[in-house]
C-alpha cells in the first residue's frame, strides 16, 4: 500500500479523460449498477436517458424487485431501511459481489486500484454514533497506518492481487453506508462506487472492450441479473 494525494490523484483522472465533475447529472459517461440483492444493471449517458428508461421499464424493473426481495439491503444488516434477513445472508451476498469484482479485475488485467473518496469529499457519513461502528473502526485502522484524515481525500494505492483486503472493509463500509469511498483504476479509465444498496456503479468512457469484461464476468454469476 502507498499513499497518493489528491492532487495528483486528480492528474491520473484527468489523463484518464474522467474529472469529479463527471458524476454530475449531466455527465456523459456510461454508468452501470450491479446489484447484489435486487440485481440488475443499467447504462446511460445522462440523467435525461435516466429517466426515460425508467419510464420505459418500470415493470421489469418491479419484477426484479420482487422476484430478489427477500434480499432488500439498504445499508447493512443493521440498517433498518428495508432489510428482511440474518446477517449470514448479507455475507453471502457480499461475498459473490466481492468475488465479482475480483474476477473482473483479471479479466481487465487490473493491478492496481485507487481507493479514494474523490467527489464524496471525505471517507465516511456524518452519523453521530459512527464511531461505535466496527467496519468504520477497520477502516479507521487503514487510514491512521497511511497517515489518512477521514476528512481528506487522499488515497491509497492497493496491489489487487496482494491487498484485495483493503478493498474488502471499504466495499464492506460502503454496502453498510459506512464509507463513501470509490475505486479508481487509472490504467483503464474506470471508476467503481460501491453503493449501500450492495451494488457497484461503474463510471468510465464509452468502451467497447469494458462493456464486454464486465459482461463475459457476470455471465458467471447466476445472481446478478442484468438490464440494459
Amino acid at each position: 500500500m502507498d499513499k497518493i494525494v489528491f492532487a495528483d490523484i486528480d492528474k491520473l483522472l484527468k489523463k484518464s479523460g474522467i474529472t469529479t465533475d463527471s458524476f454530475n447529472a449531466d455527465a456523459r459517461y456510461e454508468r452501470h449498477w450491479w446489484n447484489s440483492g435486487y440485481k440488475y444493471a443499467c447504462r446511460f449517458t445522462n440523467e435525461s436517458e435516466r429517466n426515460d428508461y425508467y419510464e420505459k421499464n418500470s415493470e421489469r424493473i418491479e419484477e426484479i424487485y420482487e422476484e430478489h426481495m427477500k434480499y432488500w439491503w439498504d445499508g447493512g444488516y443493521e440498517s433498518g431501511h428495508g432489510y428482511n434477513g440474518v446477517r449470514e445472508e448479507f455475507y453471502h451476498d457480499q461475498q459473490i459481489m466481492l468475488e465479482f469484482l475480483f474476477d473482473f479485475f483479471k479479466k481487465s488485467n487490473i493491478q492496481k486500484v485507487i481507493v479514494s473518496p474523490l467527489h464524496k469529499v471525505n471517507y465516511f457519513e456524518n452519523y453521530i454514533d459512527i464511531v461505535h461502528n466496527d467496519i468504520f473502526k477497520e477502516c479507521m485502522r487503514i487510514l491512521k497506518t497511511m497517515k489518512i484524515r477521514k476528512e481528506a481525500r487522499s488515497g491509497i494505492i492497493v496491489d489487487v492481487n496482494k491487498e484485495f483486503v483493503i478493498l474488502k472493509r471499504f466495499i464492506e463500509g460502503n454496502f453498510r453506508f459506512i464509507s463513501r469511498v470509490c475505486i479508481f483504476c487509472p490504467e483503464n479509465g474506470i471508476i467503481i462506487e460501491p453503493h449501500h444498496h450492495m451494488n457497484y456503479m461503474f463510471y468510465y468512457n464509452n468502451d467497447e472492450k469494458i462493456d464486454s469484461d464486465i459482461k463475459k464476468t457476470a455471465e458467471k454469476y447466476s445472481d446478478i441479473d442484468i438490464v440494459f
